[in-house]
């Protein structure tokens, strides 16, 4: 019985919260008091990797728990629990140990972008957060991916911003992020520019994509992904497939920040990649039986 009682209130504390969440919402974009923002604040219930699916925490409970000299709340906008756990974006927080909020709601984007802080602490996209990986002596540690040198990387950047188009990506560089993606983006006012694209006419997005990212999109690739290390060789050796691949690496680091408009146009590129890629497993097998 208690049980039952227990998992009751759980269920209508967890509807109040959802059925009021758009007025709270639209409350907290259109105050101008800084005190009732903070007293609505601090209504918000989000879910967070610290707890299971389904656990809502606030944001004190958050701080609560929180190192005193952490100066940001880490929060990650994502359609579900799943993709959030699979982003890079989440890895690299996850990976220096800070706690990340998920949030399901697209508005929510904005309302914490208008929110900026809390009791002191800045309300900080996980796509926006600068936290790189430690410096090392160079070596790799035990079970470590081999790491492409700078010199080799910045080669590779080189070649990929050339090939990409300079009127599709800012900049091209080697990341120092920790995460375990082929590339990620950077993406200056990701939030604003994200809302921007969705509110854009049907007939404009295309143009508005393309116009918008390549004026404020970073490439920055993991120079210890397979991926990454193996493009570097394979630019020479196999240019054509090397492009292709550039392309859907550029792509799904724009995926993985709610930045592609329409998918269906990579189908082609990738019908492409797995083409080549069939073409060269029918080689090695061909060899292995003329071995044999």
């Amino acid at each position: 019985i208690a049980a039952q009682v227990f998992d009751k209130q759980w269920y209508q504390r967890r509807v109040a919260i959802t059925a009021g969440g758009q007025f709270l919402r639209i409350g907290l974009v259109s105050t101008e008091s800084q005190s009732e923002r903070e007293d609505l604040t601090r209504l918000l219930r989000f879910e967070s990797d610290k707890e299971d699916s389904g656990v809502l925490i606030s944001l004190d409970q958050y701080l609560d728990r929180a190192p005193d000299d952490q100066r940001h709340i880490y929060y990650l906008s994502a359609p579900s629990r799943e993709i959030a756990l699979a982003s890079p974006y989440y890895e690299n927080l996850a990976g220096h140990g800070y706690e990340v909020l998920f949030s399901y709601n697209k508005e929510d984007d904005v309302v914490l972008f208008k929110i900026e802080t809390y009791k002191d602490k800045r309300l900080t996209s996980a796509e926006a957060a600068n936290v790189k990986a430690k410096e090392k002596d160079g070596r790799n540690e035990e079970g470590e991916e081999p790491k492409l040198d700078k010199q080799s990387g910045s080669v590779l950047s080189s070649w990929m911003r050339n090939t990409l188009g300079k009127d599709t990506v800012k900049e091209v560089k080697l990341s120092d992020k920790h995460h375990s993606h082929p590339a990620v983006v950077v993406v200056e006012n990701l939030t604003t520019l994200r809302r921007y694209l969705a509110m854009t006419p049907p007939e404009q997005k295309e143009a508005s994509y393309k116009y918008l990212l390549h004026d404020n999109v970073t490439l920055e690739l993991n120079p210890q992904h397979p991926i990454i290390r193996k493009l570097a060789d394979m630019k020479d050796s196999h240019p054509e497939v090397a492009e292709l691949i550039a392309a859907q690496v550029f792509d799904n680091a724009l995926i993985n920040a709610d930045l592609v408009h329409d998918p269906r146009k990579m189908i082609p590129r990738l019908n492409k990649i797995l083409e080549s890629t069939l073409d060269s497993v029918e080689v090695s097998s061909s060899s292995k039986f003329q071995n044999e």
